[in-house]
Parts: C-alpha cells; structure tokens; sequence
C-alpha cells in the first residue's frame, strides 16, 4: 500500500499541476468572455499501470489494476464534506471533497426531477435517509445534524476506474477559479490508514429485546388483520468510547472484511460521518437499461467450506426466508411495470455471499422508456420492502410507532446521478460516528413466522463484522505481489462548459 500511495501522490502532484495550468487559462477566458456557463468541469486524467511479479500466474495479470488508497487520501485532506463510493464489483470507487453546488431536502428532489445531471452533462451525488416525514414544518432527522436529503456537485473528485485515475475540479461561479487554485496547492499526500483499537466504554440499544419482542408480537397481530404482510424492525446500538474515533481508521477496518459491497463513507465535519458497507443496489442505469434487484432473506455463512455448503442448501430451501424474498420481488416488479419499463424475464434466485453472512438474491432487469427517469426510479424504488416493509406506507407508520429513535441515513440510499449512467445503493450495514460515541445500525425483516429470539439474533449477525473491528481490529493484508503502479503521461481535457463533456 506504501507503494502505491507514493504512486499517487506523484500522479496527482502532475495532475494538479496541469489542473491549475488549466484553470489559469480558464481565467484568461473569463476575462474575455465575463460571463460562460456555469457549473463547468476541469479535467486531468492519468493512465496507471502495474508491474507485476514474474512469477504471477499470467492468466490473472489481466484481472489485476492497481486500486489506489483514496480514503487515504480524503483521511489527509482538511476541507469537508468528504465523501467516499465504491462500487460493488470493485472496479469503481471515488473520493469527492468540498461542496461547488448544494441541493438539501425538497430542494434536493426538484432538482433530481429536473434532471439537472443530464441537463448540464454533470455527474451529481445523491444521499438521502430512509424517511423525511415533515415534522412541523421541517424534515425529521435535521436533530441528527445534516439534511436528510442532499444532492451536490463536489469542488475535487477523484475517480478511479480500473487503472485510469481522473482529477475533476468543478467550477461554480466565476469566482471559484482563483478559490480553487489554491485549494488544489494546499491539497496533502495520501496517508497509510492503520486500523488502531477502539476501547469501547458501554453499551445500550435503542429498541431493546424486551421491546423488540412486543414490536414483532404487534406486527403478528398486523399480519393476522390483514393491514400488514412485512415489516422491517431495525435496531441501533449505541457505543460510548474511551476515546474520540478515528473516522477513517474505522472505515479502513470495516473495509479490509467487507466482500461483495458497496463502500461509502461520508464525513460531514471533523466531529462526525457516518459510514456504510451495502450489500444491496437500489438501481443502476445505463442509458436506457436498467438493473434492479430482491435481496431478502437472511442465515449465517461459516468459513468452514463443508458447513457453508449446508448453510447455503439450508437458506435456499427454508420456507420463511423464501417467502420474505418473494415479497420482496413481486413488489419490485409491480412497481416498475406501473413506471411502463418492459422486465426481463427467466431470472433466477441466487445467494449472495458475505463476510459471516449470505442472502437470497434476485436480479432484475428492463429498459426504461427514456433514461430521464432517475428521479422516478428513486422515488419508486425507494424504501424497498428490504428495508421498509409491505404495504409500503402501513409499514412505515408502524416503523414511525415503535422504533424509538429516527434511522437518519440509516437504510436511505447514496450513489451517483450522472447523464450517462447512475447506480444508488442501499445504506444498510451502517453505522454512525460523532466524537466517542458509535452507533450501528441493523434490521431484520419480520413476516408471520419470525421468531422473535432468531430475528435478534440476525440482527448480532449483521454487526458481527464491525463489532470485529471495534473488538479486534486487523489491517488489510498486504498483497504479497510485487505491485508497483506507475502513470503514462497525462490527459488534458479541459471542460469549460457543461455542454463540452465527454
């Protein structure tokens, strides 16, 4: 990882070098033209490469990029917001720092329905949180400290897809340019993030087992009146720390165990961030094709192979696992045949395999009518019965009655909207960082057979991973392949109006 930090630290410093050469020209366009279109977009981009071990077997050097340290990156940086994604498969993962243009709550909506990604040609950033009930007059979840609805174009993104790195600096107003030269200066060297101990203090949930009992025996009562077929209970645990927690180390050690998840850190100030491993997409689009998927359905998955292989037969024939998972697809495809996108057919249940745990998974897949529908797709989609429940608005008003404390982020949705492509996930397998005190997050999905002991113990299933860390806190293990990346020269694109992107 030493190495190739110091790869992209000697990238960017070419990066940023040309990105301030570029901006001075843009500066020298103003002067002649007062008044370009704005927001704009100024690029650099470098191709890295890797020199792999003689002794790699040769038919998996085609696999391998070198993936660059970016939340080593954002931990060096002073400026917030920070914000890190990545992608499930692993081939695309971005780090944005500092906020060129901000859209908070029902702001945030109109501006997704308007489609301002792919009217200015624009790669936008979506948080939002499971609900925004209105609460006199103002959206629940601002006592948490940040909107429960954000939509926003970063003032530096730094992406990486497969080995070709990219430098974005987006300009808001004419007066950005000089603003932003100087940040680009001040900018620090990526860190080597080291996973350090976290000496937990106490313990206390919100929705103890006492009322997690009562909530489902309530639930049952739901179901046998017909008012309700699912519902999603979620738990928070709260941590009180000896000491304040290091954001970014946190999230370094989350990631060193997470397997088939998405990856996102946001860290809205110095004091506080909230961070999420999802196992679960809400939507991705490209173009006009979309790719949706169930995931329900939940058991252990142990490390010994034999035991596993149980497990997995286990959950694929376990009735009440398959019914939850059901649920879940039928909603799914009702909601999108009511949108007129035409499914395909012939998709088949699969697992979807995790650190400890495995689930039922579905893929769903369509053409959209037209690509503007990412607002629609949102609104439609999101809460899935994975994290809400069905009926979708009778569960949500027993989620309102009895989990004691609001979910904020927790089980919303974060990714990107971009003119081209867009992909959201789901923020479950979450938790949440202000000073010494953690809370993390988990739920379980209630149907007329849960069990209220098995339901809880899901729910310690579900925070076994960064309970690990807290506890026992390991860090990545170095890649014992002799990984040297390099970069090969560097891309100008200079984009000095939305409408000149590539």
């Amino acid at each position: 990882m030493v190495a190739l930090n110091s790869a992209l630290n000697s990238a960017l410093d070419n990066a940023l070098a040309k990105a301030i050469e570029a901006l001075a020209l843009q500066l020298h366009r103003q002067s002649v033209n007062p008044n370009p279109r704005y927001p704009c977009r100024i690029q650099q981009r470098l191709k890295l490469t890797t020199e792999l071990d003689p002794e790699l077997a040769p038919e998996l050097a085609p696999e391998l990029a070198p993936e660059v340290d970016l939340s080593g990156w954002l931990a060096a940086q002073s400026a917030f917001p920070k914000f890190f994604w990545r992608s499930r498969d692993r081939r695309t993962q971005i780090a944005t720092l500092g906020i060129a243009v901000d859209y908070q709550d029902q702001q945030a909506h109109s501006q997704l329905s308007a489609n301002i990604a792919i009217e200015q040609g624009l790669r936008y950033y979506w948080l939002s949180g499971f609900d925004i009930p209105t609460v006199c007059g103002k959206p629940a979840g601002h006592d948490k400290g940040y909107p429960q609805q954000r939509l926003f174009l970063p003032q530096l993104e730094l992406s990486q897809e497969d080995a070709r790195l990219t430098l974005s600096v987006v300009l808001a107003t004419s007066t950005d340019i000089a603003g932003r030269a100087t940040q680009l200066q001040h900018l620090h060297p990526c860190l080597t993030l080291i996973p350090a101990p976290i000496k937990i203090a106490r313990r206390q949930e919100s929705l103890d087992y006492p009322q997690w009992k009562k909530a489902i025996g309530d639930a049952k009562r739901c179901f046998n009146q017909g008012t309700l077929q699912k519902v999603v209970l979620a738990r928070q645990s709260h941590f009180d720390c000896l000491e304040p927690i290091d954001f970014w180390s946190l999230f370094k050690s989350w990631q060193s165990g997470s397997l088939n998840s998405y990856q996102m850190g946001y860290q809205m100030s110095a004091e506080q961030g909230f961070l999420s491993f999802s196992p679960e997409r809400l939507y991705r689009r490209d173009g006009s094709t979309l790719t949706t998927e169930a995931i329900a359905g939940t058991l252990p998955r142990s490390t010994d192979t034999d035991l596993a292989r149980q497990q997995a037969q286990t959950l694929l024939a376990d009735s009440k696992s398959r019914h939850e998972h059901d649920l879940v697809v039928v909603e799914i495809g009702a909601k999108l045949e009511g949108l007129g996108i035409n499914l395909s057919q012939g998709c088949h249940t699969e697992l979807l395999k995790l650190a400890g745990i495995q689930h039922l998974k579905q893929r769903i897949q369509g053409q959209l009518p037209h690509p503007q529908m990412d607002a629609q797709l949102l609104l439609t989609l999101h809460p899935t019965a994975a994290v809400g429940g069905l009926p979708t608005e009778a569960a949500r008003n027993f989620i309102r009655l009895h989990e004691p404390s609001q979910r904020g982020l927790y089980a919303g949705c974060c990714g990107y909207i971009g003119p081209e492509q867009s992909e959201l996930a789901v923020t479950i397998r979450s938790a949440e960082v202000r000073l010494s005190q953690l809370t993390l997050y988990a739920g379980a999905g209630i149907v007329p057979q849960s069990d209220p002991e098995l339901e809880w113990q899901e729910l310690e299933q579900k925070i076994a991973q960064p309970l690990a860390c807290l506890r026992y806190p390991q860090s990545r293990p170095i890649n014992n392949l002799n990984l040297e990346p390099t970069y090969q020269g560097v891309e100008t694109v200079h984009v000095f109006n939305s409408s000149q992107l590539d």
